[in-house]
């Protein structure tokens, strides 16, 4: 049974220098935990992990390969309970996919 047990905002750009600021789903799942990240009619998902910050290390990851730059995240919502005024950001430096151009 999966049911969301985390919010976290997530900024970024993506690649074609737009700004972006959106909300990653971390749901439990029977392995461990997933992230699920919408933006622009696609649809970011990670595999299980052990986890919540092996989760979003993944997301992460994903979205840099696809050429997002300037990530960082934050913890929004833990349940039902808002908690983003009090949880610092998370800054993820750019890959080397982005800095060297490769895909």
């Amino acid at each position: 049974m999966q049911r969301i047990v985390e919010r976290h905002q997530i900024e970024g750009q993506d690649e074609r220098q737009r700004v972006f600021n959106r909300l990653v789903d971390i749901l439990r799942v029977e392995k461990g935990y997933t992230a699920i990240f919408h933006y622009e009619g696609l649809t970011f998902e990670t595999k299980s992990a052990r986890t919540i910050e092996e989760t979003i290390q993944d997301l992460i990851s994903k979205l840099q390969k696809a050429g997002c730059s300037n990530l960082r995240t934050r913890l929004n919502f833990r349940g039902q309970r808002y908690l983003a005024e009090r949880e610092p950001w998370v800054n993820y430096p750019d890959s080397a996919f982005q800095e060297t151009g490769r895909t």
